[in-house]
């Protein structure tokens, strides 16, 4: 469950700044059986409006990061990057990416064979902030939930999504 507000923090705003001190954290674990730790902690908070969805992840990573993508709808997903997949339904996904750099894809797809299941360039419309802090990389996503559900044929966003979040280090 993401925690409801009536306002939203500033896109800007940092992992440790008061509006998000006290959401419940997420770790993520390794899609393995046995729910095993990964060997860099990836930490994140959520909360919506009713009309957003902030998405605020901490990513850590004491060494360098890989970033080679410089342009938003560029191939994020193949550098260090944090993805959310929103979807109503088993048919329909859309994905949200972005890399430490702040340069952001988003894309809808349907399941099914491989022309269905193909993502494509959709602009969604979402505010993001990536940032390095000591030890870590932290990206924040702003998605919006009406232009989503349209997105996946809804006519309006409903009270329950499903959600999938991942993060990729080539």
């Amino acid at each position: 469950e993401a925690g409801r507000r009536v306002n939203l923090p500033p896109t800007d705003s940092l992992w440790s700044d008061a509006a998000w001190r006290d959401v419940p954290t997420f770790h993520l674990l390794r899609d393995e059986t046995g729910e095993l730790a990964p060997r860099l902690a990836t930490e994140v908070k959520l909360m919506h409006d009713g009309r957003t969805l902030a998405v605020i992840a901490r990513c850590a990573e004491p060494g360098a990061v890989v970033a080679r993508v410089k342009e938003n709808d560029g191939p994020v997903n193949q550098d260090d990057s944090f993805h959310v997949y929103l979807a109503t339904s088993g048919s329909a996904y859309t994905q949200f990416a972005i890399n430490p750099s702040g340069y952001f894809l988003d894309n809808v797809g349907f399941t099914g064979g491989p022309r269905l299941s193909r993502a494509r360039e959709w602009s969604s419309g979402a505010r993001t902030n990536a940032h390095r802090e000591d030890g870590a990389w932290v990206v924040r996503m702003d998605l919006p939930l009406e232009a989503t559900a349209q997105a996946l044929g809804e006519t309006q966003a409903p009270a329950e999504w499903r959600i999938l979040l991942m993060r990729h280090r080539p």
